[in-house]
């Protein structure tokens, strides 16, 4: 065997470490980063597509050349339930973007939390819970670039996140000018959850949405 073969790049916490292969194991690699498990250190390997833990006499494995790990200092182990696999992590938290970069989910994959939602860029998945937090991966939903509302009877498909109140009234009376002679009402059914019927101010808005039905009025000032 050739020196080049008598070692295995290995990287812990992002720092890539050439050490000896014969006779690598978990506690070697806690060893070259100043850690043991007598510390309660623990050693996760995150390479291959999931977490696991990697005890103090495991042998180290070459994967694609090369073995990628976490250390968690002063640990404790925990589980967490990815798509079909569960996950071994040291920490009383894991977030979404060690998820994302541990199992190879792309940016057009939303990652769900059971029972809670989709994970935010940034959300934290509390495992000290009493039960195995579960996270699964699905295609994201393609976004319509229009939003069908119903503006004075007529449907309107508008290219908009929300819409203001002298948005409203310019579609309503495109031919008319907002002046002060004038004074407009704008109120809306089907809106949202919180506040499914209201009205609008001047200046105000409201987040657009599927079906929302606006009616603009008109009077002139007397």
């Amino acid at each position: 065997m050739d020196s080049e073969n008598d070692s295995l790049r290995v990287v812990v916490d992002g720092h890539a470490l050439s050490l000896p292969l014969e006779g690598l194991t978990g506690r070697a690699v806690l060893a070259a980063v100043d850690a043991a498990p007598e510390q309660r250190d623990v050693l996760i390997r995150i390479d291959g597509g999931w977490a696991r833990m990697v005890a103090p006499n495991d042998a180290v494995a070459v994967l694609e050349g090369e073995a990628r790990f976490r250390v968690h200092r002063n640990g404790s182990l925990r589980h967490l339930r990815v798509d079909d696999r569960v996950w071994e992590w040291g920490a009383p938290g894991i977030q979404e973007h060690e998820i994302r970069e541990i199992g190879g989910f792309s940016d057009g994959l939303v990652l769900n939390l059971v029972g809670g939602g989709p994970l935010r860029p940034g959300a934290l998945v509390d495992l000290t819970v009493d039960w195995v937090p579960a996270v699964v991966s699905r295609p994201e939903t393609p976004r319509s670039d229009t939003v069908p509302v119903i503006v004075n009877g007529a449907q309107r498909n508008l290219p908009a996140t929300d819409i203001a109140f002298e948005d409203l009234v310019r579609l309503a009376y495109p031919d008319r000018p907002l002046d002060l002679n004038r004074m407009f009402t704008v109120s809306y059914r089907h809106g949202p959850a919180d506040r499914p019927e209201g009205s609008l101010a001047p200046a105000q808005r409201m987040p657009l949405i599927n079906g929302v039905t606006y009616n603009v009025t008109t009077t002139d000032k007397s």
